[in-house]
């Protein structure tokens, strides 16, 4: 069972000018600044993680555009400014992990369906 502070969590601002690491378990909104161009913010080792959630939120606050990929540093969404992606770990059996994640746009409609989702 996960704690009460895993499961509802907190957020944080983070301001990144190198690829960094991102861990899951710590806040469940990851509010992100990259100061530059083509960053990368990479999720932690899948297998130190519980799978299913609970669900985390990368939010892009600035301007500039990053990169999300899994701890090898696949690419798994690009967020523009005002973009965010929730995510969910689907399988812990790899370093790498199979991640579940639906991007948005600040101000638009939720993800409209299957089309939306992509699997990694």
């Amino acid at each position: 069972m996960i704690s009460q502070n895993q499961f509802f969590g907190g957020a944080q601002a983070l301001s990144i000018g190198a690829d960094t690491t991102v861990y899951a378990e710590r806040f469940r909104c990851h509010m992100v600044t990259a100061t530059t161009t083509s960053l990368k913010l990479l999720l932690e080792d899948a297998t130190r993680l519980k799978t299913g959630g609970p669900q985390f939120e990368i939010v892009n606050v600035g301007a500039n555009t990053f990169t999300l990929t899994n701890s090898a540093g696949t690419t798994l969404a690009t967020l523009t400014s005002n973009q965010w992606a929730t995510v969910s770990l689907l399988d812990n059996s790899s370093a790498t992990g199979l991640w579940w994640v639906s991007v948005g746009t600040a101000g638009s409609a939720a993800p409209a369906g299957p089309t939306e989702l992509m699997y990694f």
